[in-house]
C-alpha cells in the first residue's frame, strides 16, 4: 500500500477566463491533459459565476511522480496569474487556490494558499476523536458511594 497522503486542492476563478486557461493547460502541457484533466477523482464544475477545480482523495503525494508534478503545475499556474501584476486575470479578486495535504505522521501537514481569502477552500482542523464520544450510556458513579 505504502505511504498515503489525504489531499485536497481547491481552485476558483472565473468561469470564462479559468476554462480558457485550463483549454491552454491541456493543449500546452501534455502531462496535464493526460494525469490532470482525465483524472476521474478531479471534478471541475460551475459555482454561481466561478469555476471551481476540485481534487480530493487520498494518494501517494511524492514530488517525483508525474501525476503530483502535472497536479502542481496548474497550481501554481494559477498562483503566477494571481501573483502576476501585469497579468489582465491578476486582480486579486480573480483567483483563489488552496492545496492541504496531510500525510500519515503527526507532524507530516503540508499547506499552500493563493488569493484574498482562500482558506475557506481547504483548511486543516485539528481535534481529538474518542471510540466513546457520542456514547450514550449511563453513568454508573452513583453506585460508587453504595461500595
Amino acid at each position: 500500500m505504502g505511504y498515503r497522503s489525504q489531499v485536497t486542492m481547491v481552485i476558483v476563478g472565473p468561469k470564462d477566463k479559468m476554462r480558457a486557461e485550463l483549454v491552454s493547460l491541456k493543449m500546452n502541457d501534455a502531462g496535464i491533459a493526460e494525469h490532470v484533466l482525465d483524472d476521474k477523482g478531479l471534478h471541475i464544475f460551475e459555482d454561481g459565476d466561478d469555476l471551481v477545480f476540485y481534487l480530493t482523495g487520498d494518494f501517494k503525494w511524492y514530488p517525483d511522480y508525474i501525476d503530483v508534478q502535472a497536479y502542481t503545475r496548474v497550481f501554481e499556474h494559477f498562483r503566477g496569474l494571481y501573483d502576476d501584476p501585469d497579468s489582465p486575470d491578476a486582480a486579486p479578486d480573480k483567483y483563489e487556490g488552496a492545496f492541504v495535504r496531510i500525510g500519515e505522521e503527526d507532524d507530516d501537514i503540508e499547506t499552500s494558499y493563493f488569493g484574498d481569502d482562500p482558506y475557506e477552500l481547504a483548511s486543516v482542523q485539528r481535534g481529538i476523536y474518542s471510540l466513546y464520544d457520542g456514547r450514550n450510556a449511563p453513568d454508573i458513579r452513583a453506585g460508587f458511594s453504595q461500595a
